[in-house]
């Protein structure tokens, strides 16, 4: 299983370990905490600062699903989330939609409209 930081490596995210409260995080440049739900939870109980802060998953559960990739993902707790304030994950909540569209994957063309194949030695 893949970890935080070779996650946001892959994604060419800079980031550095951060470190409040016995608990570490990642600090990306764009100073976004990121970690795995489990660990943002217990960097926001051991720091008073982010009392009331919510981890935001980065795929949706639905979006995983949705994209044939459960067998593949790991346990919702140990799934990559980034810090938010609570109003700022409301906000993110409310435009992103419900549940999330569904992508319309490409079908062939039957076969009774396609153009008919060139003879071989003609063009």
């Amino acid at each position: 299983m893949y970890t935080v930081v070779q996650v946001l490596s892959a994604a060419r995210i800079i980031c550095v370990p951060f470190t409040n409260g016995g608990v570490t995080v990642q600090l990306t440049t764009g100073a976004q905490l990121m970690g795995t739900y489990d660990q943002l939870c217990k960097f926001r109980d051991a720091n008073p600062d982010y009392a009331g802060w919510e981890a935001h998953h980065i795929f949706e559960s639905l979006d995983v699903e949705r994209l044939g990739l459960g067998a593949f993902s790991p346990p919702y707790g140990q799934q990559i989330c980034v810090l938010l304030p609570r109003k700022g994950h409301q906000r993110i909540n409310s435009v992103l939609p419900q549940p999330p569209p569904q992508r319309r994957v490409p079908q062939p063309m039957p076969a009774s409209q396609r153009a008919p194949k060139p003879e071989n030695g003609s063009s």
